[in-house]
């Protein structure tokens, strides 16, 4: 379940549909799981730099992956948890897109 989580995470943080997550696709995610998680947010950006293993600032899906199961390590919390809370929380691109733009100063 959790590997099918990541996959539609990847599809609903995935704004502009290029294939990849960046840094604002990633806060804005992320976003959704601040409430629950002590974790910083500078703390994603340094998961997401040790993940990059190409370093093109941004996350594939295997890197993606990565971040989701190494956050939910320094987070203490089961993958399959975080996975199943950040569905339920994160609206898809497209309600996204519907129902206006979340801008980075709200997530940060």
């Amino acid at each position: 379940l959790a590997r099918y989580n990541m996959e539609q995470l990847f599809q609903r943080w995935d704004s502009d549909g290029d294939g990849h997550i960046d840094r604002r696709e990633l806060g804005i995610g992320m976003s959704f799981f601040r409430h629950k998680c002590a974790l910083p947010p500078i703390e994603y950006l340094k998961i997401m730099n040790d993940v990059d293993d190409n370093r093109d600032g941004v996350l594939d899906r295997r890197e993606f992956s990565v971040f989701l199961s190494r956050f939910a390590l320094r987070a203490g919390i089961e993958l399959e948890e975080l996975t199943q809370h950040l569905m339920e929380c994160s609206p898809s691109a497209e309600e996204r897109r519907a129902g206006g733009r979340i801008s980075m100063n709200m997530i940060w």
